[in-house]
């Protein structure tokens, strides 16, 4: 083979190694499509309608955590202000002031509330048809420390 060749084949491979090196962070968090209502539901501990007051973290780096203020909550009663964690390459993008439909897990001793990408989250302003069904099928559940 020639000299000629043999560079152009290194060129070709250096240049499809750093493509796929570019690319392989969007690779890492597929959602195989946007669970409907009942199924977020299902799979979720709680689900609460809240605004974010504050967002701690980098969910690039080791993770965010998203402090709310609760507004109506289904399934299990939780606080007026939680705070969300979320990390992993499928880590939910919080944005401060933003209002979520938002599908949580607990930790075991349930103390910690977590979320991430393909839970079902919604902005709130796109929420409509969800908020339809937790209105219809969902245990509306009591916000702690709020005042009715």
């Amino acid at each position: 083979m020639s000299v000629m060749k043999l560079r152009g084949i290194a060129g070709w491979l250096t240049g499809a190694c750093l493509l796929l090196t570019l690319v392989a962070p969007a690779w890492a968090c597929r959602c195989p499509a946007e669970p409907s209502a009942a199924t977020a539901y299902q799979r979720a501990d709680v689900v609460v309608q809240a605004t974010v007051l504050a967002v701690q973290g980098d969910i690039n780096q080791d993770g965010a955590t998203a402090r709310l203020r609760v507004l109506r909550a289904w399934k299990r009663p939780v606080g007026a202000e939680i705070e969300v964690r979320t990390a992993t390459t499928c880590a939910f993008e919080f944005q401060g002031g933003a209002s979520y439909l938002l599908y949580l897990t607990v930790s075991a001793d349930g103390t910690q509330y977590s979320t991430k990408r393909c839970m079902g989250n919604l902005p709130l302003a796109g929420a409509d048809k969800a908020l339809d069904w937790l209105q219809r099928h969902g245990a509306t559940v009591s916000v702690e420390g709020r005042a009715p």
